[in-house]
């Protein structure tokens, strides 16, 4: 524990199931009560409050019942499976936590169906991952960014599913983005995109925020193109 200009005030060691084993304190007058997420140390009987309940920590269970019920879970008294990959905040039912998107089946823990999920970097805010799913919440594409595999950054990898049976999918090795999805990503915030429709424009029209796009890609359907050659593509230069 630090004060609000960084300075050591405190440290301690913690059991796997968040008994303080012992602690040393820089300052006299240093605090620290809080255990494992959401708990508060007891001094006198040596449990965790855990806003709806208490957690002994010895033996990584709770006291009371799980007042939920069921809904908690099987067992009533369990914390978690194990406290590295797993909290339960409110005393009421665990949670995983992960820095992992969703995989789908495997795990399951399913994406957003035919929607996607960005992982950002804490410190910075800027996305380390955007995983797209598919209709039943399997991921199908990752576009990484902040490193390369000789692939360029961000690059893709495409998610292929070899066989019914478990394990039953593997992320694909790296490799470059294609126009459209480096389009996409300029862009993906202000248009959204269409493929497969054949019969309208093949060309993109400034200004706007939806752009029609048909199955073949023709050089004048790059923005930079299409404004650089006016007299091919039809556009107009500003």
């Amino acid at each position: 524990m630090t004060d609000e200009d960084g300075n050591l005030l405190w440290f301690g060691n913690y059991t796997g199931w968040g008994r303080l084993k012992e602690e040393t304190k820089v300052t006299d007058s240093a605090y620290q009560p809080f255990r494992l997420q959401n708990q508060y140390a007891d001094r006198e009987t040596g449990l965790h409050y855990n806003f709806f309940r208490y957690y002994e920590p010895d033996a990584g269970r709770f006291v009371n019942q799980d007042p939920i019920g069921l809904w908690g879970g099987s067992n009533f008294y369990q914390f978690a499976m194990n406290a590295l990959g797993w909290v339960d905040p409110l005393g009421l039912a665990r949670k995983p936590i992960s820095s992992r998107l969703p995989e789908g089946s495997r795990t399951g823990q399913f994406g957003p169906k035919n929607g996607k999920l960005t992982k950002l970097d804490p410190q910075t805010g800027k996305p380390i991952q955007i995983r797209s799913y598919d209709a039943k919440g399997n991921p199908v594409k990752d576009i990484d960014f902040g490193h390369n595999h000789g692939f360029g950054d961000p690059h893709a990898h495409d998610w292929k599913y070899p066989s019914d049976k478990a394990p039953n999918k593997v992320r694909g090795e790296g490799r470059v983005l294609t126009k459209m999805e480096k389009f996409n990503l300029k862009f993906g915030k202000c248009a959204q995109v269409f493929p497969g429709l054949s019969s309208l424009t093949t060309r993109f029209i400034s200004g706007v925020s939806l752009f029609l796009l048909p199955n073949s890609i023709s050089q004048c359907q790059d923005l930079d193109f299409s404004m650089k050659n006016p007299d091919k593509c039809g556009a107009k230069k500003k």
